[in-house]
């Protein structure tokens, strides 16, 4: 491995941090420039199995599931990062994460393995392919609602500036 190989490796896990963080402000306008246009996606959890093909199609999906009545907390750690190619990689990260839906007075708390793909395309890294599977999924039903003293979302939450 050279220092160059730790800086592209480091690129790679800033896409992924976007990511998240996207995900968890609900920053929709963030994500189309961290997905190549034939992004794949595949989502495993304990009532779900979901595969989504076209960038088009994943931010229709991921925009669904980020709402004001959502509040949501991504942390991936652990990254194993491998360089395939000159302008490919792939990631395995541990993905602990815990959702709320206020109208459904539901929480959904877990972990998974994420399986990633990046490709070097426009100068810059971006995802080929994302997705998890669950290593544990506890999903709590009609639970009393928790006392948000902060919700960056249910203010209509755009995230901090990337």
């Amino acid at each position: 491995m050279t220092p160059d190989d730790l800086v592209v490796m480091e690129q790679i896990k800033r896409v992924k941090y976007r990511y998240l963080r996207a995900m968890d402000t609900g920053d929709m306008a963030s994500l189309p420039a961290l997905f190549t246009e034939d992004v794949t996606a595949r989502f495993v959890g304990g009532s779900y199995d979901v595969t989504v093909e076209g960038k088009a199609k994943l931010l229709e999906y991921l925009a669904a599931s980020v709402t004001p009545d959502v509040v949501i907390n991504h942390n991936c750690h652990h990254p194993e990062i491998d360089l395939t190619g000159a302008a490919s990689a792939e990631g395995l990260w541990y993905l602990s994460d815990w959702y709320y839906n206020r109208a459904q007075k539901r929480t959904v708390r877990g972990a998974a393995f994420y399986r990633d793909r990046y490709q070097k395309s426009g100068g810059g890294w971006r995802i080929s392919h994302t997705g998890y599977e669950r290593v544990f999924e506890i999903v709590d039903e009609n639970v009393t609602p928790p006392r948000f003293t902060a919700n960056l979302l249910g203010g209509g939450g755009v995230g901090p500036a990337t």
